[in-house]
């Protein structure tokens, strides 16, 4: 380091994600068949020949000023840099609304892409004298796939951490840094094992966080089906969908949430109800049509 401290051990695994990205500004009025707000496209699970932009994860997600990002991203698949190309391969993913919703939209930016999207986790915790008078919050310490949506709440929540370590301490001494550090290792550990438990799962992966390929087939035959079946029981079951919300927010970690007695007998019950076909929210929509206006919420559900 420049100011004369040892370089820290750095855990990394970069799955070669790359995204792209447009800014565009909402048709007014909006048009009467968009009931949504946010429009979410999951990569295929289809193992047969299909188009590259089938892989992608491809969102339209609103923000300030009447506006939406349409986001394309892969795992280790070129993407589009400019905009013909973008509109392109927007009319190719899994359903043609992406693409239609974008062309009703006003293109407000030209198409950004990065690549800057590996995870790093520098352990300082692990220097045998840390920095005193100095600590490491966001991307500093751990940066993430920014897919995860993890880097601001775990910067967030590093923040809040040094708030209460400030708060109790007396001197800002070595004892200090050590004992914000073993704190901050404890919290990192939960997004950084939700980033593992699928990025390890890709071949094109590269680090030191790189699993043995025995291990790596397991986690990619694993990873996505076992997301697939949280988000469905999630969808029928109140506590199994804030459990998992507080999983996604850090409040919670994916082994606390899976060691929890009500959220085995959520995923139970939704196990059973599915392949009876009796589960509340159908699962695979056809992706040519207009999603359902059918609202599915369990009042809704039981006046039907």
């Amino acid at each position: 380091m420049a100011a004369g401290w040892p370089e820290p051990e750095v855990r990394t695994l970069d799955a070669k994600v790359t995204y792209t990205s447009r800014w565009y500004e909402l048709p007014t009025p909006r048009p009467p068949s968009w009931w949504w707000q946010h429009l979410v496209i999951m990569p295929t699970p289809d193992k047969g020949d299909h188009p590259a932009e089938h892989e992608f994860l491809v969102n339209l997600f609103p923000i300030e000023g009447n506006r939406v990002i349409a986001c394309m991203g892969s795992w280790g698949l070129e993407m589009p840099r400019t905009t013909d190309t973008f509109v392109e391969s927007a009319a190719r993913v899994r359903t043609p609304l992406f693409a239609a919703a974008m062309a009703r939209c006003a293109p407000t930016s030209e198409v950004h892409l990065t690549r800057s999207t590996g995870n790093k986790w520098r352990r300082y915790d692990r220097l045998r004298r840390p920095p005193r008078g100095l600590v490491f919050v966001g991307d500093s310490i751990c940066a993430f796939n920014p897919f995860y949506a993890q880097g601001i709440s775990s910067a967030s929540g590093s923040a809040l951490l040094l708030r209460e370590h400030l708060a109790r301490a007396d001197r800002l001494d070595a004892d200090f840094t050590g004992r914000f550090l073993a704190a901050q290792r404890k919290l990192l550990r939960v997004p950084w094992s939700l980033a593992m438990a699928r990025d390890q799962g890709y071949e094109c992966a590269v680090g030191t966080e790189k699993p043995p390929e025995w291990r790596r087939r397991v986690l990619a035959a694993v990873s996505g089906p076992a997301f697939s079946f949280i988000v469905g029981a999630a969808r029928e079951d109140d506590v199994v969908d804030e459990h998992f919300a507080k999983v996604f927010n850090l409040d919670e970690s994916l082994g606390q949430m899976l060691r929890n007695p009500r959220v085995i007998a959520g995923f139970l019950r939704h196990y059973v109800r599915s392949t009876l076909g009796r589960q509340r929210v159908p699962f695979d929509f056809d992706p040519q049509a207009e999603p359902p206006a059918t609202d599915y919420s369990p009042a809704t559900a039981a006046a039907r």
